[in-house]
């Protein structure tokens, strides 16, 4: 078997970490784009300390969020109260290797996730791109990849969120279903996410094609091959016209060099990688004309002779009672756009995220967004209010709300007061 990964840890992530376990420090993300100045940083090993924390929090008045491996480039962790770290609940629970179920805490990374699923002859149905990124962080803002499947928050069978009262809930189809449609995609704005039980696999191995195609040809058939392969997506250099295609499809018994387990695209941000990014998902029907809008939309760019990165186009199957997944309720083309750092504008990221929003576009929320209450709203409809309901009923004094939160929230989050 072969195994393609990335070991490489953002090294400002983990500095900043250890400095903020013994004083005051400003947290950094792990591009550097966004900062903060929590009043407490800490990294709890035990449920007792993590209700600890939440008790100190609300006697003091101030709010909590909960960073996993700080690779959110929006603002979505940031807070002047409790930083919360999940590192350490990082461990199996238990496994039903005959249901193919893994109970797992939250603060495990993707990377140690798959590693510990291996040795149990299991696998995630799908993985997210980046593989240092937490398992919480992952859930909490839709990570997606690219297949048969919807995000890895469709794979939770339940989910033990503790409030900030210290009370441990158990969520499921069958306890607290709207909770639990929530708490799939929570932003943190919830509770803490302790641990899920994930549904999972056998443990398979990946055979790789790659191919290059004119993206007019592939517009006419980009269906078929989304259909017809296990793993499809492209990159689209917008200037030559051309699409890289990447298409892998699953075996099970060969373990030849030439077929990889879990070899889709991994991808590590490091300290020469610091670039913004914008992705957004869009009904898969309207791939071929928002192509084209894109197209017209970067030409300015490039006549100013910036140079436009590939966009990399990857494809989600519908999500079910996940009231806040991009892909809720509908099949959904995930693209990526960026433009180098030394050019960069964030005009022309609210550009890309105003163009796409005309096509029910709905941005990754742990990436460059410019989201509103308004925004929010006519991207979700009905499922934001329900989101805010689950909100107002599980964190009624908001402590794990946020400026990022409160924009998302409207004039809903200026209720959570304590």
């Amino acid at each position: 078997m072969v195994m393609k990964r990335t070991t490489t840890v953002t090294f400002l992530v983990v500095l900043v970490s250890f400095i903020c376990l013994f004083c005051e420090a400003t947290w950094v993300n792990c591009i550097g784009n966004q900062t903060c100045n929590p009043s407490h940083y800490y990294e709890p090993k035990t449920l007792s300390e993590l209700q600890t924390h939440l008790k100190d929090a609300v006697s003091e008045g101030s709010k909590v969020r909960v960073v996993g491996g700080g690779y959110s480039i929006s603002d979505l962790v940031c807070t002047d109260g409790y930083l919360l770290n999940l590192r350490n609940f990082n461990h199996i629970l238990s496994v039903d290797q005959e249901n193919a179920l893994v109970h797992v805490e939250a603060g495990i990374t993707m990377q140690e996730l798959n590693e510990r699923l291996g040795d149990y002859g299991l696998a995630l149905s799908n993985q997210a791109a980046i593989e240092c990124i937490t398992l919480g962080g992952a859930i909490a803002t839709a990570v997606h990849g690219t297949g048969h499947t919807s995000t890895l928050s469709s794979f939770i069978r339940n989910i033990e969120l503790m409030t900030a009262d210290g009370i441990m809930h158990s969520l499921s189809l069958t306890s607290d279903v709207d909770a639990y449609a929530a708490a799939r995609v929570s932003l943190g704005a919830l509770g803490v996410v302790y641990a899920v039980t994930l549904q999972c696999e056998p443990l398979f191995y990946l055979k790789a094609d790659h191919e290059v195609w004119d993206i007019n040809t592939l517009m006419t058939h980009y269906k078929e091959l989304n259909e017809n392969n296990d793993f499809f997506q492209f990159s689209w250099n917008i200037e030559s016209g051309k699409a890289a295609v990447t298409r892998l499809n699953r075996d099970y018994l060969s373990n030849d060099s030439e077929i990889c387990y879990k070899a889709l695209a991994c991808y590590t941000i490091d300290d020469n990688d610091k670039d913004l990014f914008s992705e957004i998902a869009v009904p898969i029907d309207s791939l071929p004309i928002v192509l084209g809008k894109i197209e017209q939309f970067v030409e300015s760019y490039q006549n100013q002779g910036i140079t436009i990165a590939d966009v990399v186009v990857r494809f989600v199957e519908a999500d079910k009672n996940a009231l806040l997944s991009p892909a809720a309720d509908r099949a959904v083309a995930y693209m990526t756009m960026s433009i180098p750092k030394e050019y960069e504008r964030l005009g022309f990221y609210e550009g890309f995220e105003a163009l796409l929003q005309g096509y029910q576009g709905r941005p990754h929320w742990g990436k460059t967004n410019f989201l509103d209450n308004v925004k929010a709203s006519s991207l979700y409809g009905e499922n934001l209010e329900k989101f805010i309901s689950v909100k107002r009923r599980l964190d009624p004094l908001g402590v794990f709300s946020n400026g990022y939160i409160d924009r998302v929230c409207g004039s809903h989050g200026s209720t959570y007061k304590p």
